[in-house]
């Protein structure tokens, strides 16, 4: 009972962060929050860089695993057999989102399990008959917090442009906190701070107000973003943007609270 009251524990914690970190109520959008949630509760902070991490958020946010998740949510809730389950074991599980967090947890074991057996196949081909692997995009995803103080920025910034080297110092100047990864991580992580929302008005404003910006970087390998990178390391990280960054996305302005538990860190 100990170790199920320790796993419930979690469950509260777990749940306590979706509730704060999303505004929609979509299933996918719960779920992939839960996966990441998952991963960065099981492998940390490197979770942002980690192949094996990258593979099982790949892997969840496939149309075809979406989708079996949530035919298992619709069956799962109403299922007799399971509910005299949960009460044997004291758990209680009738919760929306901590339904969808024991399948998400469920769904992350086997991305990790299907990760270790590509590995193996991988690794016995190669050994056999070498296969030079053909030249891909290496995209990351850098997310910008920027204050309503600084918000004047925001006036030269242009969705779908590239932001020239002076941009890039004001960026600098001008960002709050920091965040950087993959597509999928991003789109976990910020989603919904970037979706079109016409029927929330936000009309509580504060000095504390901010905004998000969603720069896209192509082959972009240095660690300048890094959370522990030297302020010469981050500087020089913002000016390269000139040459590897494409702004894709600035949000409305939100509250103070909208950062929170996201995973940034100072600029």
């Amino acid at each position: 009972m100990l170790l199920t009251n320790n796993f419930l524990r979690k469950i509260d914690k777990l749940e306590l962060k979706i509730k704060e970190g999303i505004r929609g109520t979509e299933f996918r959008e719960v779920f992939l929050k839960a996966v990441d949630l998952w991963i960065l509760e099981l492998y940390g902070s490197a979770s942002t860089t980690d192949e094996k991490c990258q593979y099982i958020l790949d892997f969840a946010a496939s149309k075809d695993v979406t989708e079996i998740a949530h035919d298992f949510y619709k069956v799962i809730k109403p299922n007799k057999f399971l509910n005299s389950c949960k009460k044997v074991f004291n758990m209680n599980i009738n919760n929306d989102i901590r339904t969808i967090l024991f399948i998400s947890l469920g769904i992350t074991g086997l991305g990790f399990l299907l990760f270790i057996l590509n590995q193996n196949q991988n690794d016995s081909i190669e050994q056999k008959t070498p296969i030079k692997k053909p030249y891909a995009p290496n995209y990351k995803y850098l997310i910008l917090v920027i204050s309503d103080s600084k918000a004047d920025i925001l006036n030269s910034l242009n969705v779908n442009s590239y932001p020239d080297y002076d941009l890039c110092d004001k960026l600098y100047q001008s960002t709050k906190f920091i965040w950087t990864g993959s597509e999928q991580q991003s789109i976990s992580l910020f989603g919904d701070l970037f979706a079109q929302r016409d029927s929330v008005v936000y009309s509580q404003r504060s000095e504390y107000d901010v905004y998000f910006v969603k720069i896209e970087n192509l082959n972009y390998n240095e660690d300048g973003f890094d959370a522990e990178a030297s302020s010469i390391k981050r500087i020089d990280a913002f000016r390269k943007l000139a040459d590897v960054g494409k702004i894709v996305s600035i949000s409305e302005r939100l509250p103070a609270s909208s950062y929170q538990n996201r995973n940034l860190y100072n600029r």
